[in-house]
């Protein structure tokens, strides 16, 4: 079905519709592992060429020259540079198109005004009898057998698979018995899927219990998107015998929750975070040589408010000549 405009404004498409994504933080974007480049980020490596720009609040694109943008007089969609990214270190990818821990975290160049979304952290209310469907949403292919990118925004309604039932999965000799773990939360519908280039794209509980003003958290319709996942891999677009795969967001909260806090200028109050943050100003990324310990680059920054310490840690250092890297991917664009 074709998304209302504004429905979705969470909505994010990266790189010009290689993938989709959530805003989760006015300049935080949550996607799949798998969207970001394979290759070993580093200073040879400095920009994304497979994942440089966002476009948040993407409602529609032109035919014409495969430009995604909506140009209508109520068009709010917010264009951005992707400045680093973040893949979650327990990512793997098995074959050519199958995905555990499937998660990335992107830092855009600048903050959103358009609303984010929030991650669903009771995963008590997925209830079969009361909350029986979630929403996933995207641009990618609308059939599996005709290869083309939706023109408008779609979304549609899919049940949620318990995995135990999910791993049962099977036909013929293809089966996704040993295949289904703790980061995967499995949909089905019969004729309905996300689809090729959807990978990143949010999948939503919406609850539609009002408050006793009639609304949630001041939207006036009473509805309120909550993300529980987004699209990561499946057999085929919307395969008779077998779900789709995606990406569960509790299995990993922790990691978004330390992730966005650290790096975030302006964090939602649910992600917890302290009142004082040590986050690294954009301005502060650098073009030298990163320093690595398990393959990894490293960065690391001290704060100190004392001169004494500031003194002492001085010392140290120009004693022991000593430092170390906090990890961080920096995306630039090149001139």
């Amino acid at each position: 079905m074709r998304a209302p405009v504004h429905r979705f404004p969470y909505f994010v498409l990266l790189n010009n519709g290689d993938c989709g994504g959530s805003l989760i933080a006015p300049d935080i974007v949550l996607t799949a592992g798998h969207c970001l480049p394979e290759r070993t980020l580093s200073r040879h490596y400095k920009h994304a060429v497979d994942l440089a720009w966002a476009q948040v609040g993407i409602i529609a694109r032109d035919e014409a020259d495969d430009d995604y943008y909506f140009d209508g007089p109520d068009s709010s969609e917010e264009d951005f540079v992707v400045l680093r990214a973040f893949r979650h270190p327990k990512y793997r990818r098995y074959g050519d198109d199958e995905f555990s821990y499937d998660y990335s975290i992107v830092q855009l160049n600048g903050t959103s005004t358009l609303q984010y979304v929030s991650i669903l952290r009771d995963e008590s209310l997925l209830n079969e009898t009361t909350h029986p469907y979630l929403t996933a949403m995207g641009l990618g292919w609308t059939q599996p057998d005709r290869p083309s990118k939706a023109n408008w925004l779609h979304y549609v309604d899919l049940a949620w698979v318990n995995n135990e039932v999910c791993e049962e999965a099977s036909y013929g000799e293809e089966s996704y018995h040993g295949r289904i773990d703790l980061s995967h939360l499995c949909t089905f519908e019969p004729g309905k899927d996300s689809c090729n280039y959807d990978s990143g794209s949010p999948i939503v509980l919406t609850l539609t219990t009002p408050t006793k003003d009639g609304s949630i958290d001041g939207d006036p319709s009473g509805l309120r998107d909550f993300l529980v996942a987004q699209v990561s891999w499946g057999r085929e677009c919307a395969d008779q015998h077998f779900p789709a795969v995606n990406a569960r967001l509790s299995a990993v909260i922790d990691w978004i929750d330390d992730t966005v806090c650290e790096w975030s200028v302006d964090p939602p109050a649910d992600f917890g975070c302290s009142s004082i943050t040590t986050t690294p100003a954009a301005s502060n990324a650098t073009d030298s040589p990163a320093s690595t310990i398990d393959g990894q680059p490293w960065n690391f920054s001290v704060y100190i408010v004392d001169s004494v310490y500031v003194l002492l840690i001085l010392f140290i250092l120009a004693v022991f000549g000593w430092h170390r890297k906090r990890k961080v991917h920096d995306y630039k664009i090149l001139e």
